[in-house]
């Protein structure tokens, strides 16, 4: 019996999520001087409930991405159905990329306020700089993802014709 995609996808957000809080508790208890009380039921129950809700957040990218997907296909039927699905994915990971990259450049001034008189000033310039070179690198990603989309949109409109 084989598991469906949304299923799928809702566990690798918990799994990826679930990474994503335990490299920050490290990072937290190493760097600063009062780490996180995760002893306490309270905690607990937060880390559980938000697992759910990151599995709930994955199914229903799942499931959106499918729709879309589905109706991206429909609007281009009489186009060959894998050019339609690589243009498609390309579009949804340009899409991606844009986004990450916004929330990488919002992330640092968060950064910023969060931690600067917690953390030593070269820790903090350095997760920012961190911060700064993937949100470069994504838009660099989804400047170049956007120009592949024009020049398959460009081939695709001329084997039409």
């Amino acid at each position: 019996m084989t598991m469906d995609s949304k299923v799928k996808y809702g566990v690798y957000t918990v799994l990826i999520w679930n990474c994503i809080i335990a490299i920050n508790i490290i990072l937290r208890t190493t760097l600063v001087s009062t780490p996180l009380d995760l002893s306490s039921p309270g905690m607990k129950f937060f880390f559980i409930l938000w697992s759910v809700v990151m599995f709930g957040v994955g199914y229903l990218a799942r499931k959106d991405y499918l729709i879309k997907e589905q109706v991206f296909i429909d609007r281009f039927k009489n186009l060959p159905q894998n050019e339609v699905k690589e243009l498609f994915k390309t579009e949804f990971f340009s899409k991606s990329a844009r986004m990450f990259f916004y929330i990488s450049i919002g992330a640092i001034p968060w950064f910023i306020i969060g931690y600067w008189t917690e953390v030593s000033r070269t820790t903090t310039y350095i997760f920012c700089l961190a911060l700064a070179v993937i949100a470069i690198t994504l838009y660099i990603v989804q400047k170049l993802l956007e120009r592949n989309i024009r020049e398959k949109t460009n081939k695709m409109s001329k084997s039409i014709e």
